[in-house]
């Protein structure tokens, strides 16, 4: 099992911190994947002056099968750009159920991978989508 959120949510501080010790006055560009996302998130909600936006890969929108126990409510707090890189399969939210989410979002874009899982793993096919996934992320980046 990962740490509970308060110690996740400090370490996101920590590191944080050491990247605006070491580059200062440099905007970042935060998220992770799946849970790690999530915890960017949170700090994200709680305001951040040095983030300028943040990078989703698989949003853990809700537990799989419980799509009533949304991961959310804090969402709307958040000022910065935000990309949401979602599977049309994942478990844990859908790119449909990320698409609904949104309007409800200040500035919010969502990045679909057609029959991926949590993972972006598409069956049936030999290609991987993780070189499209960071060129679409990239190119958010950059604009």
């Amino acid at each position: 099992m990962p740490d509970r959120a308060p110690v996740l949510e400090a370490s996101w501080r920590e590191a944080l911190d050491a990247a605006h010790a070491e580059f200062k006055g440099l905007r970042l560009v935060i998220g992770g994947k799946s849970m790690g996302g999530r915890m960017a998130s949170h700090i994200a909600a709680q305001g951040v002056e040095t983030v300028a936006g943040l990078v989703f890969l698989g949003y853990p929108l809700h537990p799989p099968g419980k799509p009533n126990q949304r991961r959310d409510v804090h969402l709307p707090a958040i000022r910065e750009r935000m990309l949401f890189v979602q599977g049309t399969r994942d478990p844990f939210g859908a790119a449909e159920d990320i698409r609904a989410l949104l309007p409800s979002l200040q500035h919010a874009e969502l990045h679909e991978v057609a029959g991926g899982d949590h993972s972006f793993k598409v069956p049936g096919r030999n290609n991987d989508p993780l070189e499209r996934i960071m060129d679409a992320v990239a190119a958010w980046i950059l604009r």
